[in-house]
């Protein structure tokens, strides 16, 4: 994750190094922490919505890690800001220096962002007692992990969409796949028991989604050859190779998992152990990572279209280049993928039952989510990013074409009717859970006209009217 780019003053070497270790303490608390919630939320045993005796336990370790997450986030800030200005570190607790750096530097702003929400989480979640407030603070987490993410990429490193978006699913991916073998190893053998099954279908997506988004945002920061001799493609090589181990070890685990005897557990017991160690190596990977900046190219002439979103003007639109350009926003496309492949899921579920599925909802909801490619990634999306006419048309079509289709496909009614039900009569499990959210306060704030009329309309005043002018 390089959250740093741009021409950076000369670095002191103790800054750099207390830079490096502070991030991969940070990572390691953030990754955690989400995946103790994510324990919370989905793999350990509750009662009608409450934590039980386990969850309370997990929980207190969880508290331990939000507040290592807090400091180092916090310290982060100040780490970074000698690091851009090239002095030591008793610089950058210059009240002024620091004030004008969280308020008027982009990069501040977005590492100021990722403390608060932090703090936030740090003390909500002394109060949480049940799955659904679980699953809010899972959300944040997530939120403040992939924040800085944002600001992290270079005008001179091809595609922005596809290196950012890439980089926003890398993270999660990453972000679920080792927070959840971290839950699972601070649970006893009884919890393990129950929550590695469900852990283990989730693991299985989160790997795939690490591998494509990680090869992504490789292929677009070390787009020319000789990229590849640098040293931030040697540490992408060693991360790629400790992935490829790690997806052996889950292959291991997951035949393991199919054994009920004994042999079978004690086998992930060790596993399990081994699986950390080499995530925490990656996590350290991914951290000297954020530290490196990725290598440039040649010097070209400045070209504005390059600099703001990293492809060249496109020639003017016709019909033929609105339905083949393509300029994939990575984010956008995982949402998709991870919709549709929900979907399809739901569908096969129904039809193994013997359960019936209107063909119309299932063309209605891929109508819209083609709908929302075109206006993100498609010809209208790449248009969108030079033309202000075609800006507004994919506003409108994101806004009040897509989800007509998404709608007409009731997704919502296809999940209440696939998902399974809890493991006992008192577990409200996934359904219940999405059931309790529905007929929830925030759910019921959320579907109000008036909220939604204002996120409507008021969203447009809110982006033009605080949009920066420079």
């Amino acid at each position: 994750m390089n959250f740093l780019s741009g021409n950076l003053a000369a670095v002191d070497p103790l800054v750099s190094a207390l830079g490096t270790l502070n991030k991969s303490i940070s990572l390691f608390a953030a990754f955690s922490l989400i995946g103790v919630l994510l324990a919370l939320s989905f793999l350990l045993v509750e009662r009608e919505g409450k934590l039980q005796e386990s969850a309370l336990k997990l929980l207190t370790v969880g508290r331990v890690f939000a507040a290592v997450w807090f400091v180092t986030s916090a310290f982060h800030i100040f780490l970074t800001l000698a690091n851009i200005l090239g002095t030591n570190l008793g610089a950058a607790f210059d009240a002024t220096t620091f004030t004008s750096f969280v308020r008027q530097v982009e990069l501040g702003q977005y590492l100021a962002f990722q403390t608060v929400v932090v703090g936030i989480v740090l003390i909500s979640v002394n109060f949480i007692r049940g799955t659904l407030p679980s699953v809010v603070l899972l959300l944040l987490s997530l939120l403040a992990l992939i924040a800085p993410v944002f600001q992290s990429h270079s005008a001179a490193s091809g595609s922005h969409s596809l290196a950012i978006g890439s980089l926003v699913v890398h993270v999660i991916a990453l972000s679920l796949w080792v927070g959840g073998i971290c839950a699972i190893v601070l649970l006893n053998d009884s919890d393990r028991r129950i929550a590695l099954p469900r852990f283990s279908q989730l693991a299985l997506w989160a790997a795939i989604a690490v591998v494509i988004s990680g090869i992504a945002n490789a292929w677009a920061r070390l787009n020319f050859t000789s990229a590849w001799n640098s040293a931030y493609a040697r540490i992408i090589i060693a991360k790629a190779i400790l992935t490829v181990v790690l997806l052996v070890i889950g292959f291991r685990s997951r035949k393991a998992l199919q054994k009920s005897d004994s042999s079978g557990w004690n086998f992930l017991s060790r596993i399990i152990l081994v699986e950390a160690f080499i995530m925490a190596a990656v996590v350290a990977l991914g951290s000297w990572l954020s530290g490196t900046r990725p290598p440039t190219g040649k010097e070209q002439p400045f070209n504005a279209a390059l600099a703001i979103v990293g492809f060249p003007t496109p020639e003017s639109p016709n019909i033929t280049r609105l339905l083949t350009l393509y300029d994939p926003d990575a984010l956008i496309i995982g949402i998709l993928i991870t919709l549709v492949a929900l979907y399809i899921k739901g569908v096969v579920i129904l039809t193994k039952r013997g359960d019936s599925w209107p063909v119309g909802r299932t063309v209605a909801f891929a109508m819209g989510i083609a709908v929302l490619d075109f206006a993100t990634s498609g010809g209208l999306g790449v248009y969108a990013k030079f033309s202000f006419e075609y800006h507004m048309i994919a506003h409108m079509v994101i806004g009040m074409l897509a989800p007509i289709g998404l709608v007409l496909g009731a997704p919502i009614t296809l999940a209440l009717r696939s998902l399974p039900q809890g493991r006992t009569p008192a577990e409200r499990g996934v359904r219940g859970l999405l059931i309790a959210f529905l007929h929830s306060r925030y759910s019921v704030i959320l579907t109000n006209p008036l909220t939604a009329l204002a996120l409507f309309d008021g969203s447009l005043f809110v982006l033009y009217f605080t949009t920066n002018d420079d």
